[in-house]
């Protein structure tokens, strides 16, 4: 696989993109990377193989995670690749940025445009998931517009209950499944947990 891995400090955040997505997510993983690398934090991004299939994704993100070779490593997903955290490595600190964690019907309208790219198997993994089974504290952040974010969020709020005390949602207003519009708050929120669930003693 090929990693990009940026050096800022003894410890690393993997980042593990959308279904739809690649390893800049048109520019807010950059964008992120750049605010962790502020924030002494090395970064280590890739893309997921094609077609996207839930147990190949989750073996790749194990992977990278093996070749950060950092002290010290977290996890930042968004979307799909939140799912992907969620599966390979509960036991790391995790940024989940649009989660899907609870089991979510998506109309064909929205389905439709991905169904060339993306195999029905794995499309048809939303409508069965369950509520993720974290070891640690994790930080939930969600977007309050539009209805597939709207309904994420729903999932995620009933799902809270399930996870690891500390574990803290942020919901950022305005902001629909991309999180594009409030996505300083997202670099600002994501170095802010990294930098003290990473911190070396």
């Amino acid at each position: 696989m090929d990693f990009d891995f940026h050096r800022a400090g003894p410890s690393c955040v993997v980042l593990a993109h959308g279904l739809t997505g690649d390893r800049s997510m048109g520019g807010r993983f950059d964008r992120l990377r750049a605010g962790l690398h502020a924030a002494g934090l090395s970064s280590l991004a890739f893309d997921f193989s094609r077609p996207p299939r839930l147990e190949a994704h989750v073996a790749e993100l194990r992977e990278a995670v093996s070749a950060c070779g950092c002290e010290r490593a977290g996890l930042f997903g968004q979307s799909w690749g939140a799912l992907v955290c969620m599966q390979a490595r509960p036991d790391l600190p995790m940024v989940l940025a649009a989660p899907p964690t609870g089991p979510i019907d998506y109309p064909e309208e929205l389905l439709r445009p991905l169904r060339e790219a993306v195999p029905d198997e794995t499309l048809a993994l939303f409508a069965r998931l369950q509520p993720p089974r974290l070891q640690r504290p994790a930080l939930l952040v969600h977007g309050d517009a539009g209805w597939e974010e709207q309904t994420l969020l729903a999932r995620t709020r009933a799902a809270l209950g399930s996870m690891p005390a500390g574990t803290r949602l942020e919901v950022l207003q305005g902001a629909d499944h991309s999180l594009r519009a409030r996505y300083d708050d997202v670099i600002r929120l994501t170095a802010e947990f990294f930098s003290a669930e990473l911190r070396l003693e």
